[in-house]
């Protein structure tokens, strides 16, 4: 997991400077990655707690009843990706931005394997 975490700060270093959603981080090395920028001030402490958090809020879209990628719950569906078996989260923060990521692996949202690793609560 420490790998993950490292590639995890390389990461959110990448997106601080690059700030563009577009981009994917070229450290992941294929593993999943989520991240997510804001302006919000947050103590090193509470980092992994709020930006789960805020993935995890993505649920609210996602319909079970239609499982599949959407860029709108992308994050929630990696996030609880039954098949992924570590996680390492990283963040970078400067000038009043804060840019948190995770890398999981192996990586999740898999085309056709959302039924058996997404499940409804």
């Amino acid at each position: 997991m420490k790998r993950l975490s490292v590639l995890a700060k390389k990461c959110a270093e990448f997106h601080m400077m690059e700030n563009d959603g577009d981009r994917e981080c070229p450290y992941k090395n294929g593993d999943g990655e989520i991240w997510l920028m804001g302006t919000d001030d947050w103590k090193k402490s509470d980092m992994a707690g709020k930006a789960a958090e805020k993935w995890y809020k993505q649920n609210e879209n996602y319909d079970f009843t239609k499982p599949g990628y959407s860029p709108t719950t992308g994050a929630f569906t990696q996030l609880i990706w039954k098949s992924s078996e570590k996680l390492g989260f990283g963040f970078a923060q400067m000038k009043g931005k804060t840019v948190a990521v995770g890398i999981f692996s192996p990586g999740g949202n898999v085309k056709g394997m959302f039924p058996e690793n997404v499940a409804a609560p």
